[in-house]
């Protein structure tokens, strides 16, 4: 698949090259280099739906199966629509780093970010 500019929005999700690489180094950690990253969207949290994101190996069959700055991504189709054009970002401060999300087809989210609908 191709890499995919970071303002591309023509495909559900795009990883910009920081959160590729900090995803990369966790895989590194985990030993699970290769694979791909898994990202699901649940019930659950203060606001209705909230993310799930962890390391695959291989996708299953009804699975969609992007690319994104060479980051491999599997998706399933429940979840599509509702992050249809996210854009994952890693961001470092001076009280330490984790992932910015920005998803369009949010409406609203929770105070502490972990939940939206």
């Amino acid at each position: 698949m191709e890499n995919l500019n970071v303002t591309d929005t023509s495909h559900p999700i795009v990883l910009t090259p920081s959160a590729v690489k900090r995803y990369q180094e966790m895989m590194a950690q985990k030993d699970q280099s290769g694979f791909a990253l898994r990202i699901r969207v649940v019930s659950g949290g203060c606001s209705g739906m909230q993310y799930e994101m962890g390391f695959e190996k291989e996708p299953v069959a009804e699975d969609m199966v992007i690319e994104s700055n060479g980051q491999k991504i599997f998706i399933d189709p429940r979840s599509v629509p509702f992050i249809n054009g996210m854009k994952i970002d890693y961001v470092k401060t001076l009280t330490g780093g984790g992932f910015k999300i920005h998803n369009p087809q949010a409406k609203q989210s929770c105070g502490c970010g972990e939940s939206f609908s």
